[in-house]
């Protein structure tokens, strides 16, 4: 083991030792996280499937009354609680489909077109809830075209989809109006978050390049909902940590390195936002 930590130190540079220095990630993380990828992850030693009374409590409507209560007469009492929403997600997945449609060849694409679920999104375009927006920037020739709706969906020179978090996406679309997972998540927070001072308190963890667009659009919305529900909201950020990022291996499970020499390091899943919750001061928090 020892022998196998000195070949992975031997392959970092000055440079690399100070990208990780600056992102304070030590050395013994870093080599951690190469011996995972060489390594494997254990499994899961999954038993069985959790079912009611073997691994889920179902309780009786009298029952779910006494909890109920419980909790209001709490929030009463002046417990603090939050909601805590992890909203740096991007939505490059959801999308993997549409862009292997735009990455084919012409003669694939023909193909493709008439199977799902292309098929599918071409009839039923118009029930999305993006729909408007992406008809102001389609001529009526588009409409012709797959590759170009797509394009217009996902790219930058469009709509930009295939680059913004899930949380801006439009995602629900009701009689009169579109609505995104951030809007959705502070309508549910008002019903069930709400403080004895009034307030309806809400930490979003977001990816620092779109932090902006974020508070833009919780700027848009928050007095209309404020008047609509009743309520005081009080919404803050915070980034996932850099130190929990994840360096990113070739196929030999070496680091990947960018053009400029850098090391290449992925924000770590979910489990890395432990962090940001413990830094959260209320004594009660909903996720």
């Amino acid at each position: 083991i020892k022998l196998n930590i000195l070949k992975l130190y031997a392959m970092l540079s000055p440079n690399d030792l100070m990208q990780l220095e600056r992102k304070k990630i030590s050395e013994s993380k870093f080599n951690k996280q190469l011996a995972c990828f060489k390594d494997g992850f254990p499994f899961s030693d999954i038993q069985r499937p959790a079912t009611i009374d073997d691994g889920i409590i179902s309780l009786s409507q009298s029952e779910q009354m006494v909890f109920i209560n419980t909790y209001a007469e709490n929030i009463k009492q002046g417990l603090k609680v939050m909601k805590f929403v992890p909203a740096s997600g991007a939505a490059t997945r959801m999308f993997k489909q549409l862009y292997e449609f735009i990455q084919s060849t012409h003669l694939e694409q023909k193909r493709k077109v008439v199977k799902e679920p292309y098929a599918t999104f071409i009839k039923r375009l118009n029930d999305f809830a993006f729909i408007d927006d992406l008809k102001k920037i389609l001529v009526a020739e588009d409409y012709t075209n797959l590759d170009t709706i797509i394009q217009r969906l996902l790219l930058a020179e469009g709509l930009n989809y295939g680059e913004l978090p899930k949380g801006l996406l439009k995602f629900h679309r009701y009689d009169n109006n579109t609505s995104t997972p951030v809007e959705e998540h502070i309508r549910e927070a008002i019903k069930y978050a709400c403080c004895f001072d009034g307030k309806s308190y809400i930490h979003f963890t977001v990816s620092p390049e779109h932090y902006e667009r974020f508070n833009e659009l919780i700027a848009q919305k928050m007095e209309q909902y404020e008047k609509q529900y009743g309520v005081k909201l009080d919404i803050d950020f915070s980034f996932q940590k850099g130190t929990t990022d994840t360096i990113a291996v070739d196929l030999d499970n070496k680091p990947f390195y960018l053009e400029n020499g850098s090391m290449l390091f992925r924000p770590a899943g979910h489990g890395a936002l432990i962090e940001n919750l413990n830094d959260l001061q209320s004594e009660l928090v909903f996720i």
